[in-house]
């Protein structure tokens, strides 16, 4: 779930990388990469489902200049291992809004559960006695429900109401 995490983390950009496999899990060398996907500031399903074309052209550029490499024997580059990362399944913890994130990081959190496979769509939260799916949220003044984090506020530009009254 490489976007996912790099939704969650807040970067700027990912690519698509191909490489060797080896013994270690993901850490084969290098036979084709291209880097410079953009990530939104803010997803809904269109711009994930454009992410995910951009994601499929790019592959489907990148595999047959690997495969030529491969015929030719290249043993690829080695991967930088004190630059590379793992991160695993995005867990349970990141399904619930814990208000005392920062702002920042909520909005990640929306904006990485936004990029599909989840159900219900966007993180839960308890606000003002209400549950919701937050779907999109601004950093700055917007319209919608304005919630409190621990260091700004956050505006909740889209939700789903999940009709559960909180303590029933």
């Amino acid at each position: 779930m490489p976007v996912h995490w790099a939704l969650l983390h807040g970067d700027a950009e990912t690519g698509v990388t191909i490489h060797w496999m080896d013994r270690d899990f993901d850490a084969g060398p290098i036979v084709a990469q291209q880097a410079g996907v953009l990530l939104p500031d803010s997803i809904d399903d269109e711009v994930a489902d454009g992410l995910i074309r951009t994601f499929d052209d790019i592959t489907q550029d990148l595999v047959p200049v690997a495969l030529e490499r491969a015929a030719r024997g290249c043993p690829g580059e080695p991967q930088n291992q004190a630059e590379a990362t793992y991160e695993g399944p995005v867990g349970p913890e990141w399904s619930t809004v814990d208000w005392s994130r920062t702002a920042r990081e909520i909005h990640n959190q929306v904006r990485a559960r936004r990029f599909g496979i989840y159900d219900p769509p966007g993180p839960v939260a308890e606000l003002n006695g209400r549950r919701i799916s937050l779907l999109q949220t601004s950093l700055r003044p917007a319209e919608g429900l304005r919630a409190q984090c621990s260091d700004a506020p956050l505006w909740i530009t889209m939700h789903l109401d999940l009709f559960e009254s909180i303590g029933s």
